[in-house]
């Protein structure tokens, strides 16, 4: 979507002219996928789950061993958890995912991020799960002629707490990632000027990035051939501490000379399916 600016996105970049790193957000926060997989196809998805390929469920061991070991990094305090993709409620064992998170999150909200349109086939049992775990059902609309206002009072008659988490069916709602695959840019000054760098953590197979961009650009590479380097991207959780973690976020990385940030959050468009063309990421 369109990104507009708060006080807060100005001092960040003030802060970061000064001292070459963005300032610490505490409490941490981070995002998660249940899959890269999607039933709903947007044009220049930022997590490029168009173009998953077979089953792309995050393993359900290595998720719990992820997650317990993020938890035991951050003593389960947190601001908030995401969980998303894809589509989450496509992990067909989504109940085991959701008491993983329930039983490693001691504080902070945590919600699940859908697009609602399988909540009415979704089982009395998942409901029950998300109200156990007090995990919030998030729904973000898209113009696809579904009644999400009937799925929204399907969340809360099950006792669970839901609500609207943005409408990308509205204009100027919705934007692709504007990469540019030969750019020769600053990445501190994207970094800088970026309302995601930092802010849409992303946890991926034991390691964490600043956003999710580099976290899920081997979507794009697996569909289109190798055209982002990503590789330096990420800290592994399990060989560096919450100080080591905290820094590697707040500091520029080579993958963010790839966005085209002007275009990206000047020219915002209008929902659309994919067509699975590399042209719907690029700038």
């Amino acid at each position: 979507m369109g990104e507009k600016l708060t006080l807060y996105h100005h001092f960040e970049r003030a802060y970061g002219k000064l001292f070459h790193k963005k300032p610490k957000r505490n409490p941490f926060n981070f995002e998660i996928h249940l899959t890269d997989s999607c039933n709903l196809s947007c044009k220049g998805c930022m997590h490029f789950a168009p173009l998953a390929k077979g089953n792309t469920d995050y393993p359900l061991e290595e998720f719990e061993r992820d997650f317990a070991r993020i938890s035991t990094v951050f003593k389960g305090c947190f601001g908030w958890v995401h969980l998303l993709g894809g589509e989450p409620l496509l992990n067909k064992r989504i109940n085991e995912y959701l008491d993983i998170v329930g039983r490693n999150v001691k504080k902070g909200t945590v919600d699940l991020i859908t697009n609602g349109l399988l909540l009415p086939s979704m089982d009395e049992s998942f409901f029950a799960c998300c109200k156990k775990n007090n995990i919030r059902i998030a729904i973000t609309k898209y113009p696809v002629g579904f009644d999400y206002d009937k799925a929204l009072e399907t969340v809360l008659s099950r006792g669970c707490q839901g609500y609207f988490f943005g409408d990308r069916g509205r204009e100027g709602e919705f934007c692709s990632p504007s990469l540019v695959p030969d750019s020769s840019a600053s990445p501190s000054e994207t970094y800088f000027h970026c309302v995601l760098a930092n802010a849409c953590v992303t946890l991926d197979h034991g390691k964490l990035t600043y956003c999710s961009l580099p976290a899920f650009a081997r979507l794009y590479n697996d569909y289109f051939g190798k055209t982002f380097e990503a590789e330096g991207e990420f800290i592994d959780i399990y060989e560096n501490d919450k100080k080591a973690i905290v820094d590697f976020l707040r500091t520029p990385h080579a993958f963010c000379r790839y966005c085209d940030i002007k275009t990206r959050d000047n020219n915002p468009v209008k929902w659309d399916q994919s067509k699975k063309r590399k042209e719907e990421w690029l700038k």
